[in-house]
């Protein structure tokens, strides 16, 4: 009988000990994170699964935080809990609306555990509508900031461009370790030549040679579209725009063209060289 347990135990242990590994994550949050049949198919989910099992749980009205057991010396969780809150606030009187599902922010020790729970180069993501994932460091705010701006723009608009999609998130972080967003795009602008047009490819967006100078500008360009033209403006604009036609209907809801106003937009930050030069 014994070796008999033992051989179906052996038959059986990896898909068993695979089950209860995601039941352990599961369990706090199953009925707000895994609401999907695409989420489950992803690959990710059991890697990430493993990452954050042990993670620690503290929760608010509108926030569930689960964090990295290294950080429970580090953090005060209500407090943490209480900026999480008054950023949601803020985005919600911002957008006018509110997420309505309870969010949940995962929190790491450090930006590359981010990465290896993703497979992925990423150092913090929103992921399934209604999750964020960062690190803990020195750029905490800011990156929160950035990843529910995220969340909440996937209502508007889920499939709308890079230039628009992390440029609202860079805009609405509000600063850059702890400088304007348009000091940073004005020193990206001057150091590499990038030209804001490139920001329409995704493939040049995301490159990584690229990457962090198209994020600061794309974020001070998305800053000068919402100071010219308007909130709503700007809202509609990143509504209909899912990749294709940019131009068209960038003119079509703006009244001009994005040759025209990415010119304005380098006249307006140019005498920043006059400052930080």
């Amino acid at each position: 009988m014994r070796r008999a347990n033992l051989f179906i135990w052996g038959c059986f242990r990896r898909p068993v000990l695979a089950i209860a590994v995601i039941y352990l994550f599961v369990a706090p949050c199953a009925a707000t994170l895994f609401y999907s049949a695409r989420f489950w198919r992803s690959r990710w989910v059991y890697r990430f699964a493993l990452r954050v099992r042990r993670f620690r749980t503290a929760r608010s009205k509108h926030v569930s935080l689960y964090y990295a057991p290294e950080l429970a010396g580090r953090i005060v969780a209500p407090d943490l809990l209480r900026v999480c809150e008054a950023v949601l606030d803020w985005l919600s009187q911002r957008f006018g609306f509110s997420l309505g599902s309870r969010t949940l922010i995962f929190l790491f020790a450090r930006p590359d555990d981010v990465g290896q729970a993703f497979g992925s180069r990423s150092t913090a993501c929103a992921f399934n509508r209604r999750s964020i994932a960062l690190p803990y460091d020195d750029r905490l705010l800011e990156v929160l900031r950035h990843e529910l701006v995220h969340l909440f723009a996937w209502r508007w608009n889920a499939n709308a461009p890079p230039i628009l999609r992390e440029g609202l998130s860079v805009w609405l972080q509000r600063t850059e370790g702890g400088e304007p967003i348009d000091m940073a795009a004005w020193h990206w602008q001057t150091q590499t030549e990038i030209k804001i047009d490139r920001l329409l490819s995704p493939e040049f967006f995301f490159d990584p040679k690229n990457c962090y100078a198209c994020y600061m500008i794309a974020g001070s360009f998305t800053g000068y579209l919402i100071e010219r033209f308007g909130w709503d403006s700007y809202r509609n604009l990143y509504s209909v725009c899912d990749g294709t036609g940019f131009r068209r209907k960038f003119e079509k809801c703006l009244g001009t063209s994005f040759d025209v106003v990415a010119q304005q937009w380098r006249q307006k930050i140019s005498p920043l060289s006059q400052l930080y030069g």
